[in-house]
């Protein structure tokens, strides 16, 4: 309980997540022709999409994501490894067209 005199706080009420979709080739409107999207916005996709659970970007979200984005219309994904992690993705890079480097 409260002291006397004292003002009690209300709480905040808690936020829904926003909702993040899955990149569309279409979206892009500029000449790099890639999406980038951090570790955390890969799982959570994955899980909003599938209702499964993952907390890191493991072989099975890539798989998925690699399928999605086959299906979606994207050339190609790139999975970067977080510098200096031998283990960790830095996220994906959805590619629309032909890398130059490639």
């Amino acid at each position: 309980m409260a002291a006397k005199g004292t003002i009690r706080k209300k709480k905040a009420p808690k936020r829904k997540p926003r909702k993040k979709n899955f990149p569309s080739p279409d979206d892009i409107h500029d000449a790099s022709g890639v999406v980038i999207r951090n570790p955390r916005d890969v799982v959570d996709i994955y899980k909003q999409e599938t209702g499964m659970k993952a907390k890191s970007v493991s072989s099975k979200v890539r798989e998925w994501v690699n399928s999605e984005a086959a299906d979606k219309g994207w050339s190609d994904v790139k999975w970067p490894m977080q510098y200096p992690s031998k283990t960790k993705h830095a996220g994906a890079v959805f590619v629309k067209g032909k890398l130059v480097a490639d």
